[in-house]
Order: structure tokens, then sequence, then C-alpha cells
């Protein structure tokens, strides 16, 4: 597996509170490891806590015993437990520190193991496989088949508030007042205790053994937010480009579409 890696704090942001890692050689248990977090920009110290919470959840990783052969369970088991060592982090030094309290992040880490990718989710950040594969239509004639499939699921709740005039004092008299929709993460590290995340699997072994170009991304939102997923599609596809120029054309366009918020992607080509 190759992979690339940017994050950027766009163009609106004073901070980036996105935090990447990714590791294509064994760490602890597993033969490669990609997290991603998104920390949460209306709480305190979100830059913090997405740091945290990976810089931690690798460490616990690194220090398990290698497996020979892993099980399911197994790799769920490294996902949990090590979520649970973050957010006792973060909640601990929330605890310590006045501005850090209610610190939280989104979670996104995601492993491949003998062609099937597993991927841990808490939040809106987001897991996708992107496939090129090529067959014959009856003609003989070669057909390119591409998909872009959204592994994950958001983690949100879509929430509808009136928006009031600035210059209304008394907005009783209004009858028409504007309602907007507004999206609230209903899971995030670190906000609360035990939080629980969602545990996906995607089998790889029939698009690697047919020679299908596989690609895993994970993002932030302010990716998937600024470009929708033909956009995505072309640029991950493009023959001309090499895995770096891909991941940062990814991050050039989605700053070019406005970069209202921090931007970050992992891309993973899947051999």
């Amino acid at each position: 597996m190759d992979f690339s890696k940017i994050t950027n704090k766009g163009k609106v942001r004073k901070n980036n509170e996105d935090y990447l890692y990714a590791n294509n050689k064994n760490i602890g248990p597993l033969e490669n490891l990609y997290v991603v977090c998104d920390g949460v920009g209306g709480n305190n110290c979100g830059e913090l806590a997405s740091k945290l919470s990976i810089k931690t959840f690798a460490k616990f990783v690194s220090k398990l015993e290698k497996i020979n052969d892993l099980y399911i369970s197994d790799i769920r088991y490294v996902f949990q437990e090590g979520v649970k060592k973050s957010e006792k982090v973060l909640l601990r030094t929330g605890n310590k520190k006045l501005k850090a309290k209610g610190m939280c992040t989104t979670f996104l880490a995601s492993t491949i193991y003998k062609g099937i990718m597993y991927a841990y989710n808490i939040g809106d950040s987001r897991c996708y496989v992107i496939t090129n594969s090529k067959s014959k239509n009856e003609n003989g004639d070669t057909v390119l088949n591409i998909s872009m499939d959204q592994v994950t699921i958001d983690n949100v709740e879509i929430i509808e508030e009136r928006v009031i005039p600035k210059d209304v004092v008394d907005d009783n008299s209004i009858t028409n007042l504007h309602v907007a929709k507004r999206k609230y993460l209903s899971k995030s590290l670190g906000y609360t205790k035990d939080v629980v995340g969602d545990f996906y699997q995607v089998d790889l072994n029939k698009k690697i053994e047919n020679n299908d170009e596989v690609y895993i991304l994970l993002c932030t939102d302010g990716l998937y937010n600024m470009l929708n997923e033909n956009e995505i599609k072309d640029i991950i596809l493009n023959s001309k480009l090499n895995l770096k120029h891909k991941t940062k054309q990814l991050i050039k366009m989605a700053l070019n579409a406005g970069g209202i918020d921090n931007i970050s992607a992992i891309l993973v080509e899947v051999k």
C-alpha cells in the first residue's frame, strides 16, 4: 500500500484543528494504520483534542503484541480500546485545564488486512472506496466501471432553527421567520464518557484480484463539503497524476471552491 496525506487550515479558519496519522508499516498487531481527526471548532481546544486523540491512539496500538493471524474481533478490540484510552486522556486534560474543558474531536481510523478494509468512525469525517475496474462488453470492447462508495455514515443530527433578523428586537411580532437547518454531531470523542464508534468492513479482494484501481480516501468535512463526488473521482482516477499530486489537487480544488473549513485527506492506493 502507498499513501499520501495532506492537511490545510483553509482560507477562513485561524487554526488548523485537523490532525492526521498514516503508517503503511507494522504497528503493534496491525499491518498499517490511517487516522483522521477533526477537532470540533465550536468547543475549546479543537486542535489539541485531535492531536491528543491520535497520539494516544497510535501509542496504544504500538504497544500491543503482534498477532500472526488477526480476526475481526481483534481489530475491533484495537479500535475500541484505543479510543477508550484517547477518551480518558481528553477528559482528564479537560478536567485539569479549564481552557480545554469540553474539547472533543471526530475520529476515523482504518486498517487493511488480507484484502479487507476495516474502519472505525465517530463523528462526520468520512471514508470512501473509489474503484476503476475494466471489463469487456458483448462486443469485446473495454468498458470502464467507475464507482465511489461512502463507507461510513455521518454521526450527525439536523436541527431546524429560527433565524431572526439582526435589526429585530421583539421577535414575537414576526410571523414569517426564516428557518435554517443546522448540523450537529451526535457523536464525538471527548465530549462525553463511553462513546462507542461505528465499525465497518469492506472486502476488496475481488477488486485486487481483477487488478482494478482501488483507492481508500479518509477525509474531513472541509473536503467533501467543498467538492462533489464526481470532482473527487476525476482527480483520484486521473492517470496523469501520481498519488501525492492527486492529494494535493484535492486540497487545491477545495481551497478554490472556498476553503471555508480545515481541509484534510489521506489517500491510500491499494495494491
